[in-house]
Order: C-alpha cells, then structure tokens, then sequence
C-alpha cells in the first residue's frame, strides 16, 4: 500500500502570471521539505513547470534530500518542482548594504514594469492587483550612483524598493514574522528587474532559484530589497538579490536563474 504523501496548495492569489503560482512563492512552500540539516547553506528549487493553483500537489521527499512537487493528469504524476541543498552567499557589496529606505524607496519610482508589465497581477511584483489580495508590492527600480560588477567585471546598476510585509503575508505560526514562502517571493521578483524590459517580444520566467534565508522579514517593518545582474548567457540571465533589515544587515540572498520564454 501507497504511504500517506505530504501536500501543499499554491493559494490562488499567490499567482505570477495569471493561472500559475508565483516562481518564489511555489519554491518557498517546497524548500522546507528538504531536510534541516541540508537547509543550512541554503536550498535551490528548478522549476519545471508552471506551478498549479489552487489544487493540492504532492510532495515527495527521499533520503538523498531533496524533496519533489507533482501534480497528478492524464498521464500520470507531472514533476512540478525539484529541491535541494545547495549553497548560497550572504556577502552583499557594501554599496548595496549601504542603500537605506529611503534611497531604496526612491528607487522605485524607475521601476521598468511600472506602465507595461508582462504579468500584471504578480503577487510580488504587479501593478494591478486586487486590493483585496495579499500583496507584496515590489516594485524595484535603479538606485541612482549605485553600481556593482557583474561576472566579467562590468559595472551593473543596481535595483532596489522597500518592503514592508503586511500582516497578510505573517507564518500562521508566528505573527510578527512573514512565512518563508513570502520571503522567499520577495527575492524573486526583484531578481527580474535588472534584465527587465517591458517591450520585449518574449517575457523571461524564474527557472530556479537558490536561496538562503538567515532570518526572516518582520511584519510591519521596512526591509530593502536589492538586485543586480550577474551575467547573460543567450536566453539565459542570472541574477542575485539580498533582503537587508533598514540598519543593512543581510537576511537573506538569492541566485536567481531566468530564461527567455521560446515563441510558440
């Protein structure tokens, strides 16, 4: 007999583009099914395909550490997502951990998305939300002055907003903390802005993302947001965003890879 599977559901609202969870936020509620002990440099998820909403999907983890994310069709089980331990940095740049609220809100009015944006309703990042839905509301835009080197040693601009998590977005376990999965959202979509460009003829979409998370954002409280490129390989860009608290220090880093989407 079959043993009892683990199940998550993707809350409908906690979509990215419309119909399918958020990148982040899916990677988020899978993560913590790795193992503690794996968790600890940080874990990577690949996404394979738009992640379902609104329906349970099954979790499948094995001794190796890693955890899995199926989706039941006509075929079979689909594999969703794939987790693992990975490891992730913590360093920021002291340009970027300098960046404070205020300059990281200011930043945000350059947010490249801001009139034309390819999914709209994105829980972290869309600018035409249901008031009524959960939100994160990040919306990062170039910090003025602000530069880092990317992998060949060019200077990149750096992109940055604030967010201060709702009580909405709290762990129902802990209230005054957001739960991993909206942490995990809110380095996502941040990791996207440096690449973007709103009139492209093809979006890019997260395909994995890595992420360490030393501590998580406080609910009511501002915390930065900052990214930048790290290279462009054809379709492929790969990126790095970090969650700072407003005195700078890291919480939280990410290495986010994003790939074109083919034409059909």
């Amino acid at each position: 007999m079959r043993e009892p599977a683990d199940t998550i559901v993707i809350p409908v609202w906690a979509n990215g583009p419309d119909g399918s969870g958020n990148g982040g936020w899916s990677a988020g509620l899978l993560a913590p099914f790795v193992p503690e002990a794996g968790r600890a440099g940080g874990v990577a998820v690949n996404l394979r395909v738009p992640p379902p909403i609104g329906r349970e999907l099954e979790v499948a983890s094995d001794e190796t550490g890693t955890g899995r994310l199926l989706v039941d069709d006509d075929h079979g089980h689909v594999l969703v997502a794939h987790a693992e331990p990975a490891v992730v940095s913590l360093e920021a740049p002291g340009a970027v951990r300098a960046i404070g609220v205020d300059v990281a809100r200011a930043a945000s009015a350059g947010f490249p998305f801001r009139d034309v944006h390819p999914f709209p309703r994105c829980v972290s990042c869309g600018t035409r939300r249901d008031p009524s839905e959960p939100s994160l509301h990040l919306h990062c835009g170039p910090v003025a002055g602000v530069t880092v080197r990317d992998e060949a040693g060019e200077p990149t601009a750096v992109f940055a907003d604030v967010w201060t998590p709702s009580a909405d977005l709290a762990d129902p376990d802990h209230a005054t903390l957001a739960s991993v999965a909206a942490c995990w959202s809110a380095l996502d979509c941040p990791s996207a802005a440096p690449m973007a460009d709103p009139h492209a003829e093809n979006p890019s979409v997260l395909a994995r993302i890595a992420v360490r998370l030393e501590r998580r954002a406080r609910i009511g409280e501002p915390h930065v947001l900052a990214a930048w490129q790290v290279a462009v390989e054809g379709r492929k860009q790969r990126s790095r965003s970090v969650l700072l608290d407003a005195s700078g220090v890291v919480l939280g880093a990410a290495d986010a890879l994003w790939i074109e989407v083919r034409p059909r």
